[in-house]
């Protein structure tokens, strides 16, 4: 197939509506979505979880039955970086077509660097009046969430507590462009069988309250023989305008808007005016970058752990706008 019939057939194959985002590596579980054949035109990696069971959320769901080929991991390099592909559907990226539909950005188009909602460049915006190619839900690269990577040292992903997950690196301001890079601190060296690890995304807005966790299977490249493995995670806490309360130290991805298992249940706003969105960055606590402090407890001395107090019962919770849970103290 030439180029030009195969860009003509992607493109017109490819679902109407933008699935969003995902980060395409090696190693990923659901690259081909619920299939075991391979689907180079696949997006659904990047569905959203919102309002689902634990079972349905945790490590996106279903996926946990598709997971990557034998021997083939996501490699971390200790005090390194790696990249990731930030797209909406395999066919955008290396993955897929030996990378023949690849450009810059994340859904295989052309676009200027500056590309906003003020300098669209002729593409249609969202119906929440934010960048619709890529569905990014931002207005700006500066108004993009921030993007992680979480890992957990054991090899079972069925195995696996949500304080065993820690967030070891933050890419600001993304997704926006296809390549985003995360820096790695000193991780230690995985089990034989490798370690599981997770990418997350919470969008700032600009549509339905998404969240985004897909897993992968992973190990650390170039460990040193005295890396400590990551201390027991907690999850983070509400800290815009007050960096004393933020959690410091392992924190665990950010679970919002589920059914059940919401480690992140926030009322009020934030200080844009807007229904506080837990992303990953500054208003949750997170720096950008490789998350240095992960090795540490500090609170092991007695140190009141900062939380959300009085929390009720998720599924008791009536709802704000964009499916905030409106049932907690955190300010």
């Amino acid at each position: 197939m030439s180029m030009l019939r195969l860009v003509t057939f992607v493109l017109a194959s490819v679902i109407c509506v933008q699935a969003h985002v995902a980060a395409w590596t090696k190693g990923m579980y659901c690259r081909n979505g619920l299939s075991d054949k391979n689907e180079p035109n696949s997006g659904w990696a990047a569905v959203p979880v919102w309002n689902l069971r634990r079972d349905e959320w945790f490590m996106h769901g279903e996926c946990r039955k598709y997971p990557p080929p034998d021997g083939e991991f996501l490699e971390i390099p200790a005090n390194g970086h790696f990249f990731a592909e930030l797209s909406s559907n395999r066919a955008f990226t290396h993955l897929s077509y030996n990378g023949a539909l690849v450009t810059g950005w994340g859904d295989g188009k052309h676009h200027d660097d500056d590309y906003s909602v003020e300098k669209p460049g002729g593409f249609p915006l969202s119906g929440s009046g934010c960048i619709g190619s890529p569905n990014l839900h931002a207005k700006r690269e500066s108004d993009a969430a921030g993007t992680v990577f979480a890992i957990a040292y054991k090899s079972d992903i069925e195995d696996i507590e949500m304080d065993e997950l820690a967030v070891f690196t933050v890419a600001p301001n993304t997704p926006f462009k296809l390549n985003a890079r995360y820096d790695v601190p000193n991780l230690p060296e995985c089990p034989a069988g490798g370690c599981i690890c997770a990418w997350g995304w919470v969008p700032n807005h600009c549509g339905q309250a998404n969240v985004y966790m897909h897993p992968y299977r992973c190990k650390v490249t170039n460990a040193r023989p005295d890396a400590r493995p990551p201390a027991r995670a907690r999850p983070p806490v509400w800290c815009e305008g007050n960096p004393e309360g933020c959690m410091r130290g392992a924190k665990q991805m950010v679970i919002a808007h589920q059914a059940e298992g919401n480690n992140v249940v926030l009322s009020g706003k934030q200080a844009d005016g807007s229904w506080k969105s837990p992303g990953y960055n500054a208003k949750m606590g997170f720096a950008p970058g490789a998350q240095h402090d992960i090795f540490d407890d500090p609170y092991a001395d007695g140190e009141p752990v900062p939380t959300c107090a009085d929390e009720i019962a998720v599924g008791d919770a009536p709802q704000a706008p964009f499916g905030i849970y409106s049932d907690a103290l955190c300010h």
